[in-house]
Parts: structure tokens; sequence; C-alpha cells
């Protein structure tokens, strides 16, 4: 999962810089961490598409 997640950040971020990715706890459905750079710390949840297929586009709705 490491490598994906680092992945998805070097293309959201146009980053080629590596990243540490600390678990914050977890639930039964999402995994949650916390990624540091050298520049900047960001929250990352995750889940299973498979399981959940529109979790956070209902959770999105949600919040609005």
């Amino acid at each position: 999962m490491n490598s994906k997640i680092q992945s998805a950040y070097s293309q959201l971020f146009n980053s080629k810089e590596e990243i540490t990715l600390t678990s914050v706890g977890s639930g039964s459905i999402n995994h949650t961490y916390r990624i540091h750079s050298r520049d900047q710390a960001c929250f990352l949840k995750t889940n299973s598409v498979k399981s959940y297929p529109c979790m956070f586009e209902d959770e999105a709705t949600g919040l609005k």
C-alpha cells in the first residue's frame, strides 16, 4: 500500500520527494494515515471501493 500512496502523492502534488506514512488509527471501515513530507503534512482516509463503492461521494454530499 505504501508504494501506491507514494505514487498517488507524487502525482497529486507533482512531487518526487519521499513521504513518511503513519497510521492514525482505524475503525472497521476506514484506514487513516498522516502523511509527512519535507514541506507539508496531510491526512489520508482509505477504504475498500469494492465494499463501499460510493462512500466518499456520499460522505461529501452529507457534509454540504
